[in-house]
């Protein structure tokens, strides 16, 4: 009996996979009826060939142990088993795409009419209970940045920001950009295109909170 498991756009800089999830799964054996297949993932399927691609579907980069059962007359079993590790890459929701960039670009700025536009609140909610500005009480240059979100005919999503000069920065995060002072707009540097998946900004803005707080930035189509 043997296995083999062929994870797809396994190379010299993706050695779990380029991010798909999907792998081929081959298993033969002597005078098989049926083979059940235990993903390793909290999931089994019955095939009668033998081979079957399967998708795994969590982000992240994960080991799993793949089982098969081949199954034969009389109702002998044999059984077999191989240990993969797999990257799946976080694919964007098509609706929260479609929003993003309406079939091809949307521009986005701060909702400065929001009561709470700029906001600090406690880590484990979405509420502004420690601070909510009112409207339109920031400094101008805060609301002035363009937020561009646009997908290419690779449906690669790419996020641009024009800050038409200056950028609105708070005390504790003036530090990241290399300047000093409170709450004020600096010379913030944003030139070229970011490709990005979902994730990326939220785990950059994290990095510039304290710990037991969290942030509020809502923004609104332009």
């Amino acid at each position: 009996m043997s296995l083999t498991a062929t994870i797809d756009g396994v190379d010299a800089n993706n050695p779990y996979g380029y991010g798909t999830g999907t792998v081929v799964i081959t298993s033969t054996a002597t005078n098989t009826i049926t083979y059940k297949i235990d993903f390793g993932d909290g999931k089994t399927q019955l095939i009668s060939s033998g081979t079957i691609n399967y998708k795994y579907s969590t982000p992240g980069t994960a080991e799993f142990t793949i089982t098969v059962n081949a199954i034969g007359t009389g109702g002998t079993i044999s059984t077999i088993s191989k240990k993969i590790k797999v990257f799946v890459a976080f694919e964007i929701p098509v609706a929260i795409v479609q929003f993003l960039i309406n079939d091809s670009s949307k521009i986005w700025v701060t909702d400065k009419a929001a009561q709470g536009h700029f906001g600090v609140g406690a880590s484990d909610g979405f509420t502004p209970n420690y601070y909510a500005a009112t409207p339109n009480s920031r400094s101008l240059c805060g609301y002035d940045d363009e937020i561009s979100f646009s997908k290419n005919a690779n449906n690669n999503i790419s996020m641009t920001i024009d800050t038409k000069g200056q950028s609105f920065s708070i005390n504790a995060a003036a530090g990241f950009y290399g300047f000093s002072g409170g709450d004020f707009c600096f010379d913030i540097s944003t030139v070229g295109s970011k490709k990005f998946p979902l994730w990326m900004p939220l785990l950059h803005l994290l990095a510039l909170i304290p710990q037991g707080y969290s942030l509020r930035y809502p923004v609104m189509e332009l």
